[in-house]
């Protein structure tokens, strides 16, 4: 369960790792995404959109590197990078939970 003064949700427990490791991409995503956009690296359109190969290389640069990050390199990114590949390579885009 988790609550707050907005409301209730209630997590089943079979999807509690999912929604907690889905929470934590998002976050750290977040947070790299804006100090790309305030060091002028990127435009909010490449970060809202699916990133390129480059962009998830740096990410997966910064993550390692950035004090914001490193509580996040247990984090595993395959999929994401994959489905990246597939949408450049011109593969439909499959959702990723």
């Amino acid at each position: 369960m988790f609550a707050t003064i907005s409301g209730v949700l209630f997590i089943p427990p079979h999807m509690a790792e999912i929604c907690v490791v889905g929470a934590e991409k998002s976050s750290i995503k977040d947070v790299f995404g804006f100090a790309r956009l305030k060091e002028g690296v990127y435009t909010t359109a490449q970060i809202d959109t699916t990133w390129t190969l480059d962009m998830w290389d740096d990410f997966l640069g910064w993550i390692k590197t950035d004090e914001r990050g490193k509580r996040f390199c247990h984090l595993e990114w395959d999929e994401e990078v994959a489905e990246s590949k597939k949408l450049i390579d011109g593969a439909p885009p499959q959702v990723i939970v």
